[in-house]
């Protein structure tokens, strides 16, 4: 371990005791997806449920940038097509990895948090899709409109893909 040696600060300490964190990160946060398909130190995760949360995720995005908030949304970040574009494989890759990390951050955040209600998942979801939906990018020509578009998309995305991992459960 890096910290190996060397003395830690009282705030790293107070960060990562169990008191405040109610876990330890050498325990098996994916208690509820435990077969081998994929270790994160130790631990495991079903990849099922990620992929299946990853495509709900990615589908409610292509529908909510394409016909819903498509045109809000070019106008957001100031985005003038010609009459001829077409997009490319990397305008839909990108996203995809987007939403496969997300997707795959969302049950170590509801098993950190103990969650086992579908009310708990969607709270962990919420909680997420927030911070997603908080962050606004002040160089966008409309950056209020790129909030709402694209922070509303994470927001309901991510409350989707908590839904989708539940029902796995």
């Amino acid at each position: 371990m890096w910290l190996r040696g060397r003395s830690r600060s009282p705030i790293f300490s107070l960060l990562t005791s169990r008191a405040i964190c109610g876990l330890s990160l050498r325990s098996a946060p994916f208690e509820r997806y435990a077969i081998n398909e994929t270790s994160f130190d130790g631990s495991t995760m079903k990849v099922l449920p990620v992929i299946a949360a990853c495509v709900a995720y990615f589908a409610l995005g292509g529908l909510w940038f394409a016909p819903l908030f498509g045109q809000q949304s070019e106008k957001a970040v100031g985005l003038l097509r010609h009459v001829r574009w077409k997009p490319s494989v990397v305008y839909y890759i990108g996203p995809l990895l987007g939403c496969l990390a997300a997707a795959s951050a969302n049950p170590m955040i509801v098993q950190w948090a103990q969650a086992t209600t579908l009310k708990e998942y969607l709270l962990g979801g919420l909680a997420v899709g927030l911070g997603y939906a908080a962050v606004i990018a002040p160089a966008m020509p409309r950056p209020a409109l790129f909030a709402a578009v694209v922070g509303g998309y994470h927001l309901l995305g991510l409350l989707l893909a908590s839904a989708v991992l539940y029902s796995f459960g």
